[in-house]
């Protein structure tokens, strides 16, 4: 309801059930974005450390994974590797 009130025959209609969905889609959306955040601070520190160490490729010595730094746009794209993939 707005600070000054509503008219009368103004009124918002209320929908029980749309305002529970709104409320579900909200408390989901919500949980999904929570490790999205986490994820992007973590590669920040993988950006971060690989520009510390003037590196544009990095492979993880105990796992098959290894991080690009893009220098025109600053990103680091982590990815994993196959046990095929030919090793850079």
């Amino acid at each position: 309801m707005s600070p000054q009130g509503e008219l009368k025959g103004t009124e918002r209609p209320t929908i029980a059930a749309l305002d529970e969905a709104m409320e579900r889609y909200v408390k989901i959306r919500n949980k999904r974005m929570s490790p999205t955040e986490q994820e992007v601070e973590a590669r920040q520190a993988v950006e971060k450390h690989m520009q510390e160490n003037k590196l544009t490729i990095y492979r993880h010595s105990e796992q098959l994974l290894q991080a690009t730094l893009i220098p025109a746009e600053i990103k680091a794209k982590v990815k994993s590797l196959s046990e095929d993939e030919p090793q850079e």
